[in-house]
């Protein structure tokens, strides 16, 4: 709740706005009092009522039926002389409703405590606006006292008293202008004019000062509250003979120097984008390997050949559909997927070449204008995942059992390589790649004859796959980082001397990756492109994009590193998510309140946006550490099985056959839940509710179990068609 001083406040500062007449002492007694009367609630904590009931604070006092039944009473009881129900009466009635409803409505733009019933008793339910920028006053004096109390007090200044005071101001000015001008009796349109004059004058005034209040409340940038400070001055201060001859030459001077900025000949030369080349080598040599140890370079050699649009040559649409295949299939049953794979037998013995490789590090692109280029290996790997998958399950379906794992773990490394990168989106991809390979171990070792030999082979290829979320974090974040500051360096430019300046095209890069782009689209596509980016501005374009750089000016740090020891500052608190002792049970961290200046721009657009992706991706790493104990649990359930001829009753049989860690449920460190089913059985996780629904996942209802066992089936277009159909 705001404080009794500030409810108080209301009703002073509304009554002088309304009106100047001289109102009783009782006028203002009443009101003041209508204003802070619901937070007597708070008595109630001694009598045993709790915050929370119908009676309780900020319940049924706070109400808006309580405000009309205060205010009923008060014109009943002190307002006897004008007549019921007349004008002036519902005028005076209507003010003290709204001093009276001020109260809940005030205390419902706080940032704590329990909502307001601003509806009861119709409906208990509490509520808040959803801006909430009051910081909520604790009950008690010794806490004002406190650095709360001094947060509180600043903040009800902000966002109450100075907008009280300036409105106060203005109604003030603008009565005053208009008795003056209600007395002159003669030259009417004169008069009219003055008046408007005078208000706009006065109303200016207030917006500067309006200004200058957002300016430091909302800490913008000094030169920008220089120059409203400046403005501010000349209007006030500045004797009134010498105000025309500043604003004539400010408006001079500013028309000068923007066609001298805008139009002088460009001096390009020797300049070129700032970029953290020093940050970028170190992490290159950070990442360094071989090229004879390097998956990459194999991959690199495939890419060279790799043509998407040729990729599937003569094959259907319809047959194409079945490279995503997920069971055993026959040559005879699709004889056309046999001969496609046959002509990509090449690449299928390159890529499992390349899985026999342990590294693998693709060139770090940290430049955004560029960034673009590392999404070339991703478009392939999506290719070349289904053709070995599709390669595999052809040659389970013709019983080459060796062939089929060696291409399916090939699969797995593939995920593996992807995940050594330094990029979120890169060890997201791999991670979706280990799954499908770990899907097609499942099936097999379940469903299929697998041999103990064959069993240990699916076991190494499992157990190899490591993900540290801790190193993984850092790696990511040492990147984005890195990215962040070169985003930024965008805005200056430096040349051989090592001077800086500001860039006069900022996306001059951004747009030379995007006319690249639009040259490999159809003339009717890259229409679309073209007038919208500016990718080949005109010269007025260009002009126009050199006069933004004065506003940049304002806005940004003077020096690039300036900003970049500010983005390094920002990334602190995620570092610290990347450590083993951070609670992830807590809420993501709500980025700092609303500011004009740069570190705002930076946290809210750079680095605020991955808040809550930091907490998505460690959801999906231990998804995946349990998807592997998962499969390795199968492995063992397997074995038990060709010795047993059955499968276990429970996981308590096979507690000597593995080790402790893989019984525990990385997602909750709980227990996994294994069930027998009439088929064989089902295993899943609990998830992070650590409750058994089931195995059920559902957003909706709240249930979240994730299902190792048996595994999900997806429904082709047509199979979905059909069910909404029915």
């Amino acid at each position: 709740m705001p404080t009794p001083l500030t409810h108080a406040l209301i009703p002073l500062a509304l009554g002088h706005t309304l009106t100047d007449r001289k109102l009783p002492l009782r006028f203002w007694f009443l009101a003041v009092f209508c204003s802070v009367l619901p937070d007597l609630d708070v008595i109630g904590f001694s009598l045993g009522v709790s915050y929370g009931d119908f009676l309780g604070h900020r319940g049924f006092s706070h109400s808006l039926f309580f405000a009309f039944l205060l205010s009923s009473t008060v014109m009943l009881l002190a307002f006897l002389k004008p007549p019921v129900f007349s004008k002036k009466w519902w005028l005076i009635w209507l003010f003290f409703f709204g001093v009276s409803s001020s109260h809940g409505i005030l205390d419902a733009f706080t940032n704590g405590g329990l909502g307001i019933a601003l509806l009861s008793p119709f409906n208990t339910t509490r509520y808040f606006f959803p801006l909430r920028p009051f910081v909520v006053a604790p009950i008690g004096i010794r806490e004002f006292f406190t650095p709360l109390g001094k947060e509180v007090l600043l903040s009800e200044l902000y966002w109450i008293w100075l907008p009280l005071i300036l409105a106060l101001i203005i109604a003030k000015a603008y009565r005053k202008i208009k008795i003056r001008n209600h007395n002159k009796t003669r030259k009417a349109e004169c008069q009219s004019v003055e008046l408007a004059k005078n208000v706009s004058k006065r109303l200016f005034l207030a917006l500067l000062v309006l200004l200058l209040i957002a300016g430091l409340v909302f800490q913008a940038p000094w030169k920008v509250i220089t120059l409203l400070l400046i403005i501010f001055l000349a209007c006030t201060v500045l004797p009134k003979p010498y105000r025309k001859w500043f604003w004539f030459s400010a408006a001079a001077a500013i028309v000068v120097v923007l066609i001298i900025w805008v139009f002088l000949p460009e001096d390009s030369e020797g300049w070129q984008t700032y970029t953290f080349d020093e940050e970028l080598a170190a992490l290159q040599a950070k990442y360094a390997i071989p090229d004879s140890q390097n998956a990459a370079t194999i991959y690199n050699q495939l890419l060279e050949d790799f043509n998407d649009t040729s990729y599937y040559g003569n094959l259907p649409k319809e047959v194409q559909r079945k490279l995503l295949i997920r069971e055993p299939w026959s040559d005879q049953e699709h004889p056309e997927l046999v001969k496609w794979l046959k002509s990509h037998q090449d690449t299928i013995t390159t890529l499992i070449e390349a899985s026999k490789v342990e590294k693998c590090r693709f060139p770090i692109y940290a430049y955004f204008a560029n960034f673009s280029r590392s999404n070339e290996p991703r478009s392939a790997i999506r290719r070349w995942t289904f053709l070995l998958t599709t390669a595999s399950n052809n040659d389970l379906g013709e019983g080459r059992i060796g062939q089929a794992l060696e291409k399916s773990t090939a699969v797995l490394q593939m995920g593996k390589h992807w995940c050594q990168q330094p990029t979120t989106m890169d060890i997201l991809v791999g991670m979706s790649i280990e799954a499908l390979a770990l899907r097609g171990f499942k099936t097999f070792v379940v469903n299929g004859d697998a041999t103990e030999q064959q069993l240990d082979t699916i076991e190494q290829a499992v157990a190899d796959i490591k993900h540290d979320w801790i190193s993984d974090r850092l790696g990511i974040l040492e990147y984005e980082k890195l990215m962040a500051k070169n985003q930024f360096g965008e805005y200056y430019e430096t040349d051989f001397s090592g001077r800086i300046r500001l860039s006069r095209d900022p996306r001059a890069r951004i747009r030379e990756c995007m006319r690249d782009f639009v040259e490999g689209l159809s003339k009717e596509e890259g229409v679309k492109y073209r007038p919208r980016l500016w990718i080949n501005p005109n010269y007025w374009q260009r002009k126009l994009i050199k006069a933004k750089t004065i506003l940049y000016w304002f806005y940004l740090p003077s020096k690039p590193q300036k900003g970049a020891e500010i983005i390094g500052a920002l990334y602190e608190k995620y570092y610290k998510r990347a450590g083993a002792d951070f609670d992830w049970k807590k809420e993501p961290e709500e980025i700092s309140r609303f500011r004009l200046n740069f570190n705002y721009l930076i946290e809210h657009l750079m680095v605020g946006s991955s808040a809550a992706l930091n907490y998505r991706i460690h959801d999906l790493y231990l998804r995946a550490t349990a998807e592997q104990r998962g499969t390795r649990l199968i492995i063992t359930l397997r074995r038990y099985k060709n010795e047993n001829s059955r499968w276990p009753e429970s996981l308590e049989k096979i507690k000597t056959l593995t080790s402790a860690e893989i019984l525990v449920d990385a997602i909750n460190g709980g227990s996994f839940v294994y069930k027998l089913t009439e088929e064989n059985f089902t295993l899943y996780s609990k998830g992070k509710n650590n409750i058994d629904e089931g195995g059920k996942r559902d957003p909706e209802s709240g249930a979240d179990d994730w299902l190792i066992w048996p595994r999900k089936t997806r429904k082709t277009k047509e199979e979905k068609v059909n069910a909404e159909q029915q």
